[in-house]
């Protein structure tokens, strides 16, 4: 019967309320990790808020990218800078931290001054997208102008001063932006001599009556030239910084205007006659608000938005963050203050201590793959191991009545892992697509169609031999592109409609699962329009693809071990014996028998799909690859096997029996295609040593 083992399973939901030891001895600390919403306006917000004494934040941890921000902001030159990255990756934190501007406000630092302008609190109009963020950004200019002209007594000298500096911003704006003033109008009314006199000697209260008009009517040109004036009056500011942040806060329709001011400002500034200082701006994005902003003529641009683009690409290391933050709770919620016995919880706090280090040494770097970079995402992955019972703690005991936190109870193997992210508190996996789905299973199935989950591995391989894997996707492949290669491998000419459409459905649908679960993802440069809803996870036919960290760690894991297939077991559809059973009520020698007797179905399916090939092998191999895709899921079971049974035995000499007939099948087939179409497939030299064909 072709069935999965979870099939009729029903989550007992007891992942939020069951805790082990540790959740329950630090519940109000895990209470705000677990919490994603724990940002400024929040309830949780409040504990991330208190600064050092150097100006940073409490919860703060240097960042690789402050390095390159130094660099910048040492070149003695006008700098405009995209600071991209996915959501949650730090962007914002590094560049209040690094320039020390945690409360958004303008700040005149040494030789310095920065116009931190987020859009977090702007209320901003959606019928007037561009005059509403046009207003929000003069509110800094005019913040920063006025802290200027404080800090420079020599703008307040009396009504004499007064007069001359608005007859000087006049002559400054006439000189530089000359259409920023509001110009007599010529008209049969007025006489050409009056008007010639008129603009060649304008009394102060005609100045003062067109900069009014001015700054009513034009009122961005106005008050950044207002500021570049003061600027060119203060000796003693060599770097202005504009940081544009939080655009994402508001919606999809701010976006553009936000970037186009930005840009607008920068060659306003760097423009500039007389300046003194150096522009430098910093626009934070996320990868979906920089697609929406590139220019139509991307090829021809491609070279200067590169040179313009900062890609955050890593963070600071997860488990000092996550330490930072903890520590920060504990301190600002007075935990020693409430507990009556102080040396139980000492004691426990450096048995928590303990297992973290442990987490940290040893999946640190996965964690932060698997959240596909978002450093928030892999701080809620943290908490989940942390505090996960099943799993992690459920060898945890009893002394006199109490229960003792001991880090010796708490299982922390690749297994327990990444079952406590997969699984939470359940028993066993249950797939889904969802993003947060940590664990996506790449080897999804309909239960429809045997075999259909070969065709997530085939477009993995893919993009794989595209070269479509880096951080942002850089290198990609178009959606259509990916469906109608691999579609054509398998299709002649002659093959009717109705059965390219089906091999289209198949990749579609594939693809589909694939990047809803975060396996696959857009590239940075794939253009998108202002009509667009700009959400991440929305899937259309239309995007350039490329295989995330999430998708490529996962895949690469098959070949390590079986972890993923014994995880995946339970929620493949299958004929195999024992399909009916979960995973955790099978002994190991029945679960590694299941898998090499699931390969070998995957295995045959494979020869079928090599088969409907044939006439374009040459292809196949060139969007494929020449191993086999059952190889690298072989390998992994194999390692297994030697892992679980170092000495041998009848159960070791049993699984691999049937393994070596697996392998014979598999040499016997390749050693065909070879002699009768002159193509050479192969698999993993891992098991020369136990086969008869090597």
């Amino acid at each position: 019967m072709y069935r999965c083992p979870n099939e009729g399973y029903s989550n007992t939901k007891k992942a939020i309320s069951s805790r082990n030891q540790l959740g329950k001895r630090f519940s109000a600390i895990f209470d705000v990790l677990l919490n994603s919403d724990y940002y400024e306006g929040t309830c949780y917000g409040r504990y991330f808020n208190e600064q050092r004494e150097n100006g940073t934040s409490r919860i703060y941890v240097k960042d690789p990218l402050e390095k390159k921000l130094q660099e910048i902001c040492d070149k003695s030159e006008n700098i405009i800078k995209y600071l991209v990255g996915f959501t949650g990756m730090g962007k914002t934190t590094l560049l209040r931290n690094y320039f020390k501007v945690l409360d958004r406000d303008v700040h005149i630092n040494d030789d310095n001054i920065i116009i931190y302008i987020s859009f977090y609190y702007a209320n901003l109009l959606s019928d007037q997208p561009q005059k509403s963020v046009e207003n929000e950004v003069v509110k800094y200019l005019i913040r920063a102008t006025g802290k200027l002209m404080k800090s420079n007594p020599q703008f307040y000298d009396g009504k004499e001063n007064d007069d001359e500096f608005w007859s000087g911003l006049y002559d400054y704006i006439e000189k530089n932006k000359p259409m920023c003033l509001q110009n007599t109008e010529l008209n049969p009314k007025i006489s050409l001599n009056d008007w010639f006199d008129e603009e060649t000697e304008k009394t102060l209260s005609k100045k003062k009556e067109e900069l009014e008009k001015a700054s009513e009517k034009n009122r961005l040109d106005y008050y950044s030239c207002l500021l570049k004036f003061v600027l060119s009056k203060t000796p003693n500011i060599h770097n202005v910084f504009l940081i544009y942040d939080d655009i994402e806060a508001k919606e999809t329709i701010f976006h553009r205007p936000v970037v186009e001011i930005a840009r607008h400002l920068h060659s306003c500034f760097s423009c500039a006659e007389d300046k003194k200082s150096w522009i430098k701006t910093f626009v934070v994005l996320r990868a979906y608000t920089f697609r929406s902003n590139l220019d139509r003529q991307l090829e021809a641009r491609r070279e200067q938005i590169e040179k313009n683009t900062i890609f955050k690409t890593e963070s600071a290391l997860l488990g000092d963050i996550f330490s930072a933050r903890f520590d920060e709770i504990e301190r600002s919620k007075n935990v020693l203050d409430h507990i009556k016995n102080v040396p139980s919880y000492l004691d426990a706090r450096d048995q928590f201590d303990f297992v973290l280090q442990q987490i940290n040494n040893n999946f640190s770097n996965i964690i932060y793959d698997l959240a596909n970079c978002n450093v928030c995402n892999a701080m809620l992955m943290y908490s989940r191991i942390l505090v996960n019972l099943e799993w992690i703690a459920k060898g945890e005991t009893e002394s006199m009545g109490s229960f003792v936190i001991n880090a010796e109870n708490y299982r922390l193997t690749a297994k327990t892992i990444f079952h406590a992210l997969a699984c939470g508190n359940e028993i066993t996996y249950i797939d889904g697509e969802k993003e947060n789905s940590y664990f996506p299973n790449i080897l999804h199935n309909n239960g429809k169609e045997e075999g259909s989950e070969l065709f997530n591995l085939l477009i993995i391989r893919y993009l794989i031999r595209k070269k479509a894997t880096d951080l942002y996707g850089e290198t990609y492949v178009s959606r259509d592109d990916i469906v109608n290669d691999i579609s054509k491998v398998f299709l002649e000419a002659t093959d009717s409609e109705l059965t390219v459409d089906k091999w289209k459905l198949r990749i579609i649908d594939c693809l589909d699962y694939l990047y809803k679960s975060g396996i696959l993802l857009r590239s940075i440069y794939d253009i998108e329009t202002i009509a667009e809803e700009q959400i991440e996870r929305q899937y259309r036919g239309t995007f350039k693809l490329y295989l995330s960290p999430r998708g490529k760690y996962l895949y690469n894991l098959f070949s390590k071990n079986a972890l993923l297939l014994e995880l995946y077991r339970d929620t493949i559809y299958t004929n195999i014996e024992n399909n009916d059973k979960l995973t955790c009520n099978l002994r190991i020698p029945e679960i590694m028998d299941y898998l090499i007797n699931y390969i070998r179905s995957l295995f045959l399916f494979e020869k079928r799909n090599i088969g409907d090939a044939i006439p374009n092998l040459g292809k196949y191999q060139e969007y494929f690859g020449p191993e086999l895709l059952v190889s690298p899921l072989l390998e992994g079971v194999y390692r297994n096997i030697r892992a679980y049974y170092p000495d041998g035995g009848s159960d070791y000499d049993a699984l691999i029996c049937n393994l070596k007939n697996l392998l014979d099948s598999i040499y016997r087939y390749i050693d065909l295609i070879k002699k009768e179409r002159g193509v050479s497939f192969c698999i993993s030299n891992t098991f020369s040593s136990i086969a008869e064909n090597p």
